[in-house]
């Protein structure tokens, strides 16, 4: 047996104390569906905690045999302990390096072909209840600072149209950015989070999400509607994000835009309204164009008239009875298309395609809705 100091099997300690247990990162994962109990990383952890509660009786014998004034365990049993280590510091090793090499994610990998498929995924509680309460402090500290805008007080909510803001036909829409969130080390983890759950669900480390000025509010204040009855779809300012019209080929994006909810955004109540299905017909589009010879029709606005000679979306973008247009279009919807409300609970997280059709939406509720977005590029 080779030869084994209490100082080499003790040290073992202090590297696996900063590994053993689950990140933050992966407890968000967890909680945001993007991992279960057989998230890849599960083995890892269990090895972890084998790894130091052995290393921690190691370290306590050692404790108690330097307060007798001796300063060596049995040699025999140290090496026992230290081989038992060894093999699972080995195995952990093994399993961290080969999961973050090739990740195996059968829920991450899920989300990304949703993605695909509908245009958006929702994270439910991506940020935790304590990281959503401070970052809607934050939200509306900033707001009141800029702007004296305090959702309690309608008096300090802004009247028509005015600089940073648009008339979306229903109420008002505030864009502006938020630098001083940025600043924040709350909002700097949610960042960082959502950072490695893209390179987790695309399996590719290239995602980055944008900082500084490139995280945005956006407030949606109420349209003074009488009731929630009569919230409507909008027929008008359905558009794309997208900044190329040659950004519809790829099926992957390379731009994604994130939702973080502050606090709840109930239906009705301002939620920005998405053709479900938009990308992948227009993807459709541009293949029969190819295939045919014909000239591109382009997206965003190529993409709405070539729609327009679908009845459904001719309808969508037609006016009609509210009641008949949401049972319509957001329960019946069409051949691969439907329109769904991006709503959400504090905390949650909604990631998005820009090159989905979509349109600002009436808040019919009594409170301003407070919005954080945030834009996420592939480097490569």
């Amino acid at each position: 047996m080779r030869s084994t100091s209490v100082e080499q099997v003790a040290a073992k300690c202090s590297f696996v104390s900063a590994v053993s247990a689950p990140s933050r990162t992966t407890q968000s994962l967890r909680t945001s569906g993007l991992g279960c109990g057989s998230h890849a990383w599960g083995p890892a952890v269990v090895v972890a905690a084998r790894f130091l509660q052995s290393c921690r009786r190691v370290a306590g014998t050692c404790r108690r045999q330097r307060n007798t004034g001796s300063c060596a365990i049995s040699q025999t049993r140290a090496e026992e302990l230290c081989d038992e280590s060894g093999d699972l510091a080995g195995d952990l090793g093994q399993r961290l390096t080969t999961d973050r090499q090739k990740p195996t994610f059968p829920e991450a990998q899920k989300l990304h072909v949703c993605l695909l498929k509908q245009g958006f995924v929702r994270l439910a509680g991506f940020a935790s209840p304590e990281d959503a309460s401070a970052v809607r402090e934050l939200y509306w500290a900033a707001e009141a600072q800029r702007s004296g805008i305090c959702p309690e007080d309608s008096s300090s909510w802004p009247k028509g149209r005015g600089q940073a803001s648009q008339r979306s036909g229903r109420g008002v829409l505030r864009l502006t950015s938020l630098p001083e969130l940025d600043e924040s080390p709350v909002f700097r983890r949610i960042a960082e989070d959502l950072q490695e759950a893209l390179c987790e669900m695309f399996q590719c480390p290239l995602w980055r999400v944008a900082r500084g000025r490139k995280i945005v509010s956006l407030l949606n204040f109420p349209s003074g509607a009488a009731d929630l009855s009569e919230w409507d779809i909008p027929h008008d300012d359905w558009h794309t994000d997208s900044n190329t019209d040659s950004s519809i080929t790829p099926s992957d994006p390379t731009q994604l835009f994130a939702f973080l909810y502050p606090e709840r955004v109930a239906p009705a109540c301002g939620g920005t309204v998405m053709m479900e299905g938009s990308v992948c017909r227009a993807q459709k589009l541009v293949r029969d164009e190819e295939s045919e010879g014909t000239a591109a029709t382009g997206f965003g606005k190529g993409l709405k008239l070539a729609l327009a000679t679908d009845p459904w979306a001719h309808a969508l973008f037609s006016q009609g009875r509210p009641d008949e247009r949401a049972a319509h279009f957001m329960g019946e919807g069409g051949e691969g298309l439907r329109v769904v409300e991006l709503i959400g609970s504090a905390g949650d997280l909604v990631l998005w395609d820009p090159r989905c059709l979509h349109a600002v939406a009436a808040n019919a509720g009594s409170r301003p809705r407070p919005l954080i977005r945030l834009s996420m590029h592939r480097t490569k």
